[in-house]
């Protein structure tokens, strides 16, 4: 059972969704088509999805969702983002050395002397240095904690980008036009975001991946994450 509760942060997103605004494909089953293609690591293909569903009840073609990719406002995506990423806190804590320096970086004569900064992740008692040729003087002068900083967000991107990429099928476009990728980038940020917040058994493990293969095996129990969101919201 699932502690923190993957279906409670659903709830939260899908009950603000309207139902009724469109005859066939409305905004909350939109949402959950696209929510269900980046989570669900058994499809291979949008058209895999709307097969699974048609055959179990759901009359909704994906020309229709094509179609809706068009011209669908993103602000839905955007709002549940917004509010997702306001809830996920940043657990980094690192620290700092004094000594900075200059060292020569490899060992033909041309080799250029650059600044080194030392810091360790306390956490895990990591040490690290990073070389870097921003200039520790002057005017445009940059201290040792914005270059941490700066190290931090600019691997935390090649990370989350990573993960993006690998697991939640942003690899692969499946809209031709700038609305529909818009829309396909926030969904793959927004279950990225859920993955981060939600909690499982301890046994499974506690990485984002192990999340990502615990949601999976709930979801195998169901027809398709659709089937399942549904459920949820009517609990």
């Amino acid at each position: 059972m699932i502690i923190n509760s993957f279906p409670e942060i659903v709830k939260g997103i899908l009950r603000g969704l309207p139902k009724n605004d469109y005859p066939v494909l409305n905004s909350r089953l939109f949402f959950e088509c696209w929510l269900s293609y980046a989570l669900d690591n058994s499809l291979t293909s949008m058209r895999d999805l709307f097969k699974r569903l048609n055959n179990t009840g759901f009359d909704v073609d994906i020309s229709t969702f094509s179609k809706a990719n068009s011209h669908r406002s993103q602000k839905t995506f955007q709002e549940v983002y917004q509010k997702l990423n306001e809830v996920v806190q940043n657990n980094w804590k690192l620290e700092f050395d004094d000594v900075t320096g200059l060292i020569k970086v490899g060992a033909s004569d041309d080799a250029q002397a650059y600044r080194v900064i030392n810091f360790c992740d306390l956490e895990t008692k990591t040490e690290f240095r990073l070389v870097t040729n921003l200039p520790e003087s002057g005017d445009a002068a940059v201290d040792d904690d914005e270059i941490r900083d700066i190290y931090r967000l600019r691997w935390g991107v090649e990370l989350l980008w990573k993960f993006l990429k690998m697991h939640l099928k942003l690899d692969k476009l499946i809209t031709k036009n700038v609305n529909g990728i818009t829309i396909q980038i926030y969904v793959s940020l927004i279950a990225y975001l859920i993955l981060q917040l939600v909690s499982i058994p301890a046994q499974w493990g506690y990485t984002l991946l192990d999340k990502f293969r615990y949601l999976q095996s709930c979801m195998c129990q169901k027809i398709s994450y659709v089937h399942w969101f549904e459920e949820m919201i009517f609990c």
